[in-house]
């Protein structure tokens, strides 16, 4: 059954984000100029001096925090950096090193460790593949490293990757998590995080199992806040994919890489549906 493609935008919302991103810089710059913590004009401070707050500063601080927040519903962002520089240690700060030990189209496994220390354990942290960047996890990093060396799956934007490297499934996405754990060996703890769950409880089952060859599982497997059986706790969202089938979710959340990126035509899932 066909259904009308109300999600196939991914052109229209590119297009949006890139028309208003000067106006988005504009809207940022007037919100700064009515917040009165960064501009206080005399009247305000001399009202503030006397004991109390004008009803017209109520107003400008709302209108501080419209802008603001239309700025942030506008404004593009671009793909952070961990910088992590340095970690305490028994209150001792210790510099961080992070580096890139292997590069695939779809994702690059980054390690993190203290400088000059000795071997610690190895922890695999599996980061969601659903809209947002690994840096989300940057916080989940720095509490790791005192006692952990940390390696993180750093996935790559669909867009940037061009389409002669060929697509990725849940199968590529197993497959990877199964040639990170076989390099660094089966004494790695593996955690993966919310949508990550399910392949990283894949890829041990399958180690496990004996079923791929010379496979070893991970020392341990951790899930945080993964939907591994959501039939247990429904919620809106599970009541939203048992209401529709697989037709509807094919027609309405899948599209394709505007022709201006690496990616172009590829077919994907935008992150604002994730």
């Amino acid at each position: 059954m066909a259904y009308p493609n109300f999600m196939n935008s991914y052109d229209w919302v590119d297009g949006w984000r890139q028309a208003w991103r000067l106006p988005s810089t504009q809207l940022g710059a007037m919100a700064r100029a009515l917040d009165d913590r960064n501009v206080k004009p005399p009247w305000i401070a001399a009202a503030q001096a006397l004991g109390f707050e004008p009803p017209a500063l109520t107003l400008r601080r709302t209108q501080s925090a419209s802008l603001s927040l239309l700025r942030r519903l506008t404004e593009p962002y671009s793909k952070p950096v961990f910088g992590i520089d340095n970690v305490e240690i028994d209150g001792v700060e210790h510099t961080v090193n992070e580096e890139v030990i292997v590069q695939r189209p779809f994702c690059r496994l980054l390690r993190f460790d203290v400088a000059n220390r000795q071997e610690a354990p190895h922890v695999l942290l599996v980061a969601p593949m659903a809209g947002h960047y690994a840096t989300l996890l940057r916080e989940t990093v720095r509490d790791l490293l005192p006692a952990y060396t940390v390696f993180i799956t750093d996935w790559a934007d669909a867009r940037e990757v061009p389409m002669h490297e060929g697509g990725f499934d849940l199968d590529d996405y197993i497959n990877y998590l199964v040639a990170f754990v076989r390099q660094l060996g089966p004494t790695t703890h593996l955690v993966a995080v919310c949508q990550a769950g399910v392949p990283a409880a894949a890829t041990v089952a399958l180690l496990e199992g004996g079923s791929i060859g010379d496979g070893v599982p991970p020392a341990s497997l951790t899930v945080m806040g993964s939907p591994i059986d959501v039939s247990r706790s429904p919620t809106q969202v599970n009541q939203l994919a048992a209401g529709h089938d697989d037709g509807w979710f094919a027609d309405t959340l899948i599209t394709t890489v505007p022709a201006r990126f690496p990616g172009a035509h590829v077919l994907c899932i935008q992150g604002i549906c994730s």
